[in-house]
């Protein structure tokens, strides 16, 4: 498990402090600041505390609600910048979170009512991203029920990027080919409910 800052745990004192929280609130594990308890909430707190944990990257590399901005090309290869909001962004170690050339993996939740083939708001949302971002090869995608990952794929004679399927994300240091090592923890995102079902059932078929 990676260490970092006390003050910036937000198990700390976590006692003492949850008796200011409103009804309907909870803490944001990267933050530390009272946010709605929503659905999409607690799959988001999921994740980034999957990441910390058990993804073993560092808590400062967490961020979220990052906004980034990037072109696309539509169909006669018109060009228009568009800015989307990524849910939890990981940097790459250092001090600075404004540069967003040095986001490594990103993380779009959506509600439970959004399917992953929604043409806006699904998977194709998150290769979007993936796409305008250079350093970014790694992403998630959930609804909390469904939970899909993506890695990014360019070079060679590609003129554009091409993504695939993963069964789990790389973590801090990893490539996708160290997914197939048999001493690796596997599904480790799988700690609420219904990303647990989505993984026994991913995993069965992997397995099996």
């Amino acid at each position: 498990m990676s260490e970092f800052d006390e003050t910036l745990d937000p198990s700390t004192d976590e006692k003492d402090s949850s008796e200011s929280l409103a009804e309907n609130q909870l803490y944001d594990f990267i933050t530390n600041q009272p946010v709605k308890d929503t659905p999409v909430e607690h799959v988001l707190q999921t994740i980034a505390r999957a990441l910390v944990d058990e993804y073993e990257f560092d808590h400062t590399q967490l961020q979220r609600d990052q906004s980034v901005s990037y072109e696309v090309y539509d169909e006669h290869g018109k060009s228009r910048k568009v800015r989307r909001k990524v849910d939890v962004a990981v940097f790459a170690p250092g001090p600075l979170r404004d540069d967003q050339n040095k986001i490594i993996r990103v993380c779009i939740v959506q509600a439970p009512s959004v399917k992953a083939n929604d043409p806006r708001k699904g998977v194709y949302l998150l290769e979007e991203v993936l796409g305008g971002l250079p350093a970014c090869d790694y992403g998630l995608w959930s609804n909390g029920t469904d939970l899909v990952f993506k890695r990014k794929l360019t070079g060679g004679l590609r003129l554009e990027p091409e993504y695939e399927d993963l069964y789990d994300l790389p973590g801090n240091g990893e490539t996708a080919a160290d997914l197939d090592d048999p001493n690796r923890q596997a599904g480790r995102i799988a700690t609420g409910d219904n990303l647990q079902r989505t993984f026994a059932r991913v995993h069965d078929y992997i397995y099996g």
